[in-house]
């Protein structure tokens, strides 16, 4: 009952019949997700609007997106799922349908504030995948200038605490040159990964695929240098 209630709630919060964003639905949202499987709700039903709604209830869908990421933990983690990264790189890319420009840029500017933000090193919370979305799109599309999107503060909320203590992660700083390159060419090599795993054989020409190719050198150089 919880869940189709949490359903109901986003549905009416992305409806087609707003004409601006309902931002006290939006924090009740927020307020009603307390574990991962309301927050992996919450990313499926942004995504359902994402791909098959209207111009307008996908706009909404966006700016429930960012109301989440900025106030809830759990919407952090379900996000962080690599499913729904690359959601976020087949929309931006118009992979499943074109977006209109003012859409776009505040997807991009969104990727971009939260990819900056849990870059490694910056913030207690590791959730790399972020960061890995927004070093690749980066490489292949133009992102807008900065704008109010671009700040984006991690939520503390205690009371919504993770699970273990895994995602600690610690700054460059007091690390030798040679370790800082070492997290800098695994980052690409999680790239690399990430996107030869995207790649469908019979539709795309690996050869041609110019960023591909850069980042296997790149990966062949730091191996020659071991």
């Amino acid at each position: 009952f919880f869940l189709m209630n949490l359903s109901s709630e986003i549905q009416n919060a992305t409806s087609d019949f707003l004409v601006a964003p309902d931002w006290e639905k939006h924090f009740l949202i927020c307020d009603l997700i307390k574990n991962i499987q309301a927050g992996d709700l919450f990313m499926t039903e942004i995504q359902k609007k994402l791909y098959g709604g209207t111009d307008r209830e996908r706009t909404r869908a966006i700016e429930l997106l960012q109301t989440g990421m900025q106030n809830n933990l759990w919407i952090i983690q379900a996000a962080h799922d690599k499913r729904y990264q690359n959601l976020l790189i087949e929309i931006v890319l118009g992979k499943r349908r074109k977006l209109p420009p003012e859409d776009e840029n505040q997807l991009l500017n969104l990727i971009r504030a939260w990819g900056e933000a849990f870059k490694n090193g910056n913030e207690s919370h590791r959730f790399p995948n972020f960061n890995i979305t927004f070093e690749y799109l980066q490489r292949i599309k133009q992102f807008p200038a900065k704008d109010d999107n671009s700040n984006y503060i991690i939520p503390a909320a205690p009371e919504q605490r993770l699970p273990g203590n895994s995602n600690v992660v610690s700054s460059n700083e007091g690390k030798s040159k040679e370790e800082i390159s070492l997290t800098e060419k695994l980052s690409t090599q999680q790239i690399l990964m990430e996107m030869l795993n995207a790649i469908v054989p019979q539709q795309d020409n690996v050869k041609e695929n110019q960023l591909v190719n850069e980042l296997i050198q790149e990966c062949n150089n730091f191996r020659d240098l071991i």
